[in-house]
């Protein structure tokens, strides 16, 4: 009878112990996954919200239009409302938040994947990007998401637009 009763303990170890594995090699999996049904890859992601970011920071910052110029593309959305179309435009807009707003403290932020367009319009004309958003997190500035648009291309991904 001891014996019956120590075979039946080691097999509920053994099956405690293979759910175990079994869960944590899936949340595993699943923490490292590709999102699926975002057809750009993870290294396209993660480089999306790393662009997304520095492109938040420097212009938050007010200091180098330039960085900020370095990190975006044209055409470019404002707001869903105007479309800039030369460098000038764009270098005009920038400087005028900074302007507006002065140098300012970067708050802190997290960059998370909000959505994507990956589709030919009209037949003949590639869209694909990432769409990220900015979400404040310092609990000493106001709470609002930025919702930034970025290029994705084979050699560099781009900002192509926001909305605030």
């Amino acid at each position: 009878m001891l014996s019956l009763f120590g075979r039946n303990h080691k097999i509920k170890c053994m099956k405690k112990n293979i759910l175990t594995c079994l869960f944590l090699g899936m949340s595993l999996t699943y923490s490292m996954a590709q999102n699926d049904s975002i057809p750009q890859t993870m290294a396209q992601q993660n480089e999306a919200k790393k662009v997304a970011g520095k492109w938040f920071s420097q212009l938050i910052a007010g200091k180098h239009i330039d960085a900020v110029m370095a990190v975006s593309a044209l055409p470019f959305a404002m707001d869903g409302k105007v479309i800039l179309n030369t460098k000038k435009e764009l270098r005009d807009f920038y400087r005028k938040v900074v302007k507006d707003k002065g140098e300012r403290k970067v708050p802190e932020f997290i960059a998370e994947i909000h959505g994507f367009k990956h589709e030919i319009l009209n037949k003949y004309i590639p869209l694909n990007v990432l769409v990220v958003k900015i979400k404040i997190t310092d609990e000493n500035r106001s709470k609002g998401d930025v919702l930034v648009s970025v290029s994705i291309s084979d050699t560099k991904l781009k900002v192509i637009g926001f909305s605030d």
